[in-house]
């Protein structure tokens, strides 16, 4: 829906679970590596293939700390216990949004007690989360968006990483606002999802490209600034690092939040 398959293309081709740990051997020999990545889009799309890969890891004692991102409806208590006991410390999930009616909007076949249910295993595992937000999705209002929020909060993810609908062109997201004509921004460098333009080039039928980015300014500080979660983080602290990376993180979204759109 709002990723292209000229870019991504539509094959899945996956490694062995001995490929893959010949490499994290040698990248733990050769580089001291301590934390790795799994790029995979779905790291839970197989379930046999993760629980092989897990028993991998655990049967040849590999002691490295690792991350993925998965989809709420492919993982399950078993399964988090497993990649939990392999190493893994935190799964980042594709929520987007806090209204099913937008999920269905952008075809992302699942539901929000889905989303529910995974982040509530996920934790009870003893995994962190991290949820990725969309806003702006045509359909969007400032009461879905306000939503959003709330169902941010009762799900209580470790961390969120938001941003804005970007229609890249080739996607059915594209089509649809074109049609529409939501999109307003004719400036390529403008197309980025990660918020660094001044303001997105979407709209939505309710709301302007300025009251979007106010909103994801909102959203953020709404979610990262609350003394609940501030404490949280900085109980959960082990280490002066730790400490320096929270202060930071939290400084930058203050900072970032007061700017004026046309700074972002």
């Amino acid at each position: 829906m709002f990723c292209t398959k000229a870019l991504y293309g539509n094959v899945y081709r996956m490694r062995s679970s001995e490929n893959i740990i010949s490499e994290m051997k040698e990248v733990i020999e050769k580089f001291h590596v301590k934390d790795i990545v799994f790029y995979d889009d779905n790291f839970s799309a197989k379930r046999d293939r993760v629980i092989e890969l897990c028993d991998s890891m655990i049967k040849n004692n590999i002691k490295i700390k690792w991350k993925c991102e998965a989809r709420v409806n492919l993982v399950d208590r078993q399964l988090l216990e497993k990649m939990k006991q392999a190493g893994c410390y935190l799964i980042a999930y594709g929520v987007e949004t806090g209204n099913q009616h937008l999920l269905d909007v952008l075809k992302k076949g699942t539901t929000l007690e889905q989303i529910r249910a995974a982040f509530k295993a996920t934790h009870a595992a003893g995994i962190e989360t991290l949820a990725y937000i969309m806003i702006g999705i045509p359909g969007e209002t400032h009461e879905t968006i306000q939503r959003t929020l709330d169902f941010i909060l009762e799900i209580d993810p470790g961390y969120v990483q938001m941003g804005i609908a970007t229609p890249y062109p080739m996607t059915e997201l594209y089509d649809i606002a074109k049609r529409k004509g939501l999109i307003e921004g004719r400036d390529w460098s403008e197309f980025s999802y990660t918020g660094d333009s001044a303001t997105p080039v979407l709209r939505t039928e309710a709301l302007s490209r300025e009251e979007l980015a106010s909103e994801l300014k909102r959203l953020m500080k709404a979610f990262y600034m609350r003394p609940k979660y501030i404490m949280k983080r900085l109980l959960r602290t082990r280490s002066f690092s730790d400490l320096k990376r929270n202060i930071s993180g939290m400084n930058l979204v203050r900072d970032w939040s007061k700017r004026p759109d046309r700074e972002q």
